[in-house]
């Protein structure tokens, strides 16, 4: 039976589509019983085989492209259909493909290779992409056998040129092999690098060619060896423009008298492509050159620097420009959470798991003592801080005594609560024992954890943070998992407000007033604050969780609030051990041995006091007798150029990394300035446990209890910038370091386990 009048224009396109594309032959080998489309195989693929996972050829793998792309299945396309029409020319794949294949010639040597002709419309669209970009003479010039498309240049490159290794332009233009290598997400595709370059990478800020040496922090400008501009799409110029709105301003630039006529007298689009490679500025408050140079990692790729920082770098507290005032700076930034919220677009979903499998994966055949259910605002295994710390102490005990480990956080990471959407809308991603076991409906987390439950099983909720989650969800959580009470850290004072750290506008310590004070309604976060308060007391009063608070200082705060729970305890992160001395400096007539080396610890950002040290280096950038040194990520804030930075992660297999590093380089000062209320601080116990001399300032939370506690003689505690301004000016510091110090070791807890195990809950 062929395809009849009464299927319709579409699918007759879609028949006579696809036919050049069918082996029939291949299809009857996995499809004998074709009665349903009257023997018609090409109409039975169409109607019914994709559906069946059967493919129309070795060349197309239809369960494979199904599964890469899952969305076709629920919108009803075809998948070849869809390949041929659209996805051979966006780089999707037909089927799996060995990464070593990529440049091999074409034919034979890939086994089912077939060549998809592009239509009219796409070589129109690709000829007026790659205009400038596609050097003809240079292209032959590699001797390439054009008869396969009729003397062709640029289709020969399109379709095998590529693959053969024939690069599109001279030498001094863009380099393939440098793009795929440099990208390798590219290699999964099926696309030309060219074109992935000229309509996604060059938008993404890719490098098109490596840079020569000594200028690898420079972008290239339109005098440039090479350069040439790549004109964004329309939908990409729209999107940048509302992602700027505010921050463009024409008559600010055209100020500069930029010569607009390579982008036909379009200021913001001139701006895009060649304004800020000429550095100029798109309005008073962005500074291209300041951005930069401030940011290496930034200048290293080819984006536009103020794209970078309304997508990327506002997040980071990364700077728009120099001021002179780190307060003003921070103020100006402040936003609320919802506003930081809704600038983090859409999630895909990547692949789901059901309840009932969830379930099997949660007893597996070990028949686990336990299922530790462990909710927090990111994954665990990919993030740096505190709580990533207990959350992989508790992970290791719960699996020396037999538990399974279930780590659950959202799929949209926002610095919100989450809106109490249906159980079946809402989305999180699982970790099962350390491993991803893809995302679930918090329904079907709920019936798996009620399902785990049958035959006894014990399940414990652990809260690390709410961030991203609905509490409604939670509770329900929590009531599913049986009638132990959860446990609820804090790590932080989230529960509070959606300032985790009691900022008022992100500059000042609040210490969570009540939401009707006139301090509620001048900070950026007050007019969220009385629902978010709501929903936090709420679920608090349904659950009446166990509270474990890693100092007695966070704990005092939080009591204050008057929040309904069972029992809160103080439950310390980890135990410092001093145990060795440390050779210190002597401050004895002659001549000294070497500056005084002082460090400050962690990222760069302004919420750690890293105005208050960045000040006190550009203060004594002259000054022989310090040495500055920052430990931490490279990125955040900018570093003055007298400043050694070292990079160092904490990560789990070595958390001793800070306090060696520390101990190796011969710190003898750690600066602790934390502007808000620390509620453990490793830092603190990172600068001991390496020997340092710790000043630290007094109304930063638990700094300086924990160190009173511990090493009192091997601190001080200052009140405000004009006590450290003082010390440093003075011969005092030279004094306090010159103290018998010790050094040792921080030894992690296991978190809630320790309390668990304290309660006979767990055992081991």
């Amino acid at each position: 039976m062929s395809i009849s009048v009464t299927d319709g224009p579409r699918r007759r396109d879609d028949y006579d589509l696809i036919v050049p594309h069918f082996d029939a032959g291949h299809y009857r080998t996995y499809q004998t019983d074709l009665s349903a489309s009257g023997g018609d195989p090409v109409l039975h693929f169409l109607m019914h085989g994709w559906r069946q996972g059967l493919s129309p050829s070795a060349a197309f793998d239809t369960k494979f492209y199904l599964d890469l792309y899952p969305n076709l299945l629920a919108e009803n396309v075809n998948p070849l259909v869809h390949y041929l029409r659209h996805g051979a020319w966006a780089g999707y794949l037909p089927r799996s493909n060995r990464l070593e294949q990529r440049f091999y010639e074409p034919g034979a040597v890939i086994p089912s290779w077939a060549f998809l002709l592009p239509t009219d419309s796409t070589m129109s669209e690709v000829r007026r992409l790659v205009a400038g970009h596609f050097d003809e003479t240079a292209y032959r010039a590699l001797c390439p056998d054009l008869d396969p498309t009729g003397g062709d240049a640029l289709l020969h490159y399109l379709l095998w040129g590529w693959r053969q290794g024939l690069r599109p332009q001279a030498t001094d233009g863009f380099d393939d092999a440098f793009y795929c290598e440099t990208y390798p997400d590219v290699a999964g595709t099926d696309i030309s690098p060219l074109l992935h370059y000229l309509r996604w990478g060059a938008w993404a800020g890719r490098l098109a060619r490596r840079r020569p040496k000594g200028r690898e922090f420079r972008p290239a400008t339109p005098d440039t060896p090479g350069w040439l501009p790549v004109r964004p799409s329309d939908e990409q110029i729209g999107e940048a423009r509302v992602l700027t709105e505010g921050h463009f301003d024409e008559a600010h630039y055209l100020s500069q008298a930029p010569d607009l006529s390579p982008a036909g007298g379009d200021a913001f689009l001139h701006f895009l492509v060649w304004g800020w490679r000429e550095g100029l500025n798109p309005g008073p408050g962005f500074d291209v050159g300041f951005y930069l140079t401030s940011y290496p990692e930034v200048a290293a790729t080819d984006v536009n620097p103020l794209l970078h920082y309304l997508r990327d770098g506002v997040h980071r507290d990364m700077l728009p420009r120099k001021s002179l005032i780190p307060w003003r700076t921070q103020l100006d930034q402040a936003r609320s959470g919802r506003e930081r919220a809704a600038r983090i677009g859409p999630v895909q979903n990547p692949t789901s798991i059901n309840a009932r499998d969830l379930a099997r994966a949660l007893v597996g055949a070990d028949e686990p003592a336990g299922v530790a259910v462990v909710l927090s605002h990111d994954d665990f295994t990919r993030s740096l801080g505190g709580v990533k710390n207990v959350i992989e102490d508790e992970f290791a005990g719960f699996r020396a005594a037999g538990w399974r480990h279930l780590h659950v956080w959202p799929l949209r990471i926002i610095p919100i609560l989450a809106d109490p959407a249906a159980s079946d809308e809402a989305i999180v991603q699982l970790f099962i024992d350390g491993e991803p076991a893809g995302t679930a409906s918090v329904a079907d987390l709920l019936q798996a954890i009620a399902d785990c439950r049958t035959g006894g099983r014990v399940v414990q909720v652990i809260v690390h943070h709410l961030a991203g989650h609905a509490p409604e969800h939670v509770q329900a959580l929590v009531a599913a998992a049986g009638s132990a009470p959860p446990l609820v850290w804090l790590h932080d004072y989230f529960t509070l407000c959606t300032n985790y750290a009691l900022m008022r506008n992100d500059i000042a310590f609040c210490r969570a007033p009540p939401v009707d004070s006139p301090a509620c309604a001048i900070c950026c976060y007050g007019e969220e604050r009385a629902d978010h308060l709501r929903r936090m007391r709420t679920f608090f009063r349904e659950t009446l969780p166990v509270v474990l608070a890693p100092s007695e200082t966070a704990l005092e705060l939080w009591r204050g609030q008057g929040f309904d729970h069972a029992r809160a305890v103080v439950t310390p992160l980890a135990r410092l051990d001093l145990d060795a001395p440390v050779h210190v400096l002597r401050n004895a007539p002659g001549p000294v041995p070497r500056p005084i080396r002082v460090a400050f610890l962690g990222t760069r950002i302004f919420l750690k006091g890293w105005a208050t040290f960045q000040a006190l280096v550009e203060r004594h950038a002259a000054d022989g007798r310090y040495a500055f040194f920052q430990f931490g990520m490279p990125d955040g804030l900018p570093s003055p150029a007298n400043l050694h930075a070292i990079p160092v992660a904490v990560k789990a297999e070595d958390r001793d990394a800070m306090a060696r590093a520390i101990e190796e380089h011969e710190i003898d000062v750690v600066v602790v300035w934390s502007l808000c209320r620390e509620t453990f601080s490793f830092t603190l116990h990172e600068a001991l446990a390496g020997g340092a001399f710790v000043v630290a300032r007094k109304a930063a939370g638990n700094v300086w209890p924990a160190l009173a506690a511990h090493a009192p003689e091997q601190g001080c505690a200052l009140a405000d910038e004009d006590d450290l301004k003082a010390l440093f000016a003075g011969d005092r510091i030279g004094e306090l370091v010159a103290r018998p110090r010790a050094k040792g070791r921080l030894k992690p807890g296991r978190g809630a386990l320790d309390w668990l195990a304290a309660n006979g809950t767990v055992h081991g």
